[in-house]
């Protein structure tokens, strides 16, 4: 019975129907609850992990900073979003490539780096830039991110405090 059940899960990962197809996926022990099937299902695109665990959805880059775009706009605070986690793991990883389409981004990118006190997401997301070929600036050191950011962050806070003595002023009128 487990053996079915097992087989029917790896069917629906791998789309496979045949039985002897899939008992070649089974990496499987009797004994064993949790077992690793594959490291990548190609035709799905995704990265499936153990037999019991849902497929995660491969992770598009370029869709999820133009959602976090349309939410930084919008005056919503993105730093607390699991996103950000997610851009981050993304940029840093090898297997990411990046194209000319993402320098749009590069903005958003740099905030992120700089409200979530992370350098080497800027350092890597500006080497990938560097090897596509849309970026010829030198890559900043992380003494230099964070010299930029205490002074852009000391102005925003300026701006934030000075709007609100202004408000201030208004409301007393």
């Amino acid at each position: 019975m487990y053996q079915i059940i097992q087989h029917e899960k790896i069917g629906t990962y791998t789309g496979q129907k045949k039985l002897e197809t899939i008992q070649l996926y089974d990496k499987s022990k009797r004994d064993v609850t949790y077992t690793a099937i594959f490291k990548k299902n190609k035709k799905a695109g995704n990265i499936l992990k153990m037999i019991d665990e849902e497929p995660v959805e491969k992770q598009d880059l370029m869709s999820i900073l133009q959602t976090l775009a349309g939410y930084y706009n919008a005056g919503i605070n993105i730093y607390s979003l699991p996103e950000i986690k997610t851009v981050a793991k993304l940029i840093k990883s090898s297997s990411t490539n990046v194209s000319n389409e993402i320098q749009k981004y590069s903005d958003l990118i740099w905030e992120i780096g700089k409200h979530t006190a992370d350098t080497e997401l800027v350092q890597i997301f500006q080497l990938k830039l560097k090897q596509a070929g849309v970026f010829s600036d030198e890559i900043l050191s992380a003494d230099k991110l964070e010299a930029i950011w205490q002074s852009e962050l000391a102005s925003e806070e300026d701006k934030y405090f000075s709007a609100g003595e202004q408000y201030k002023r208004q409301m007393n009128k």
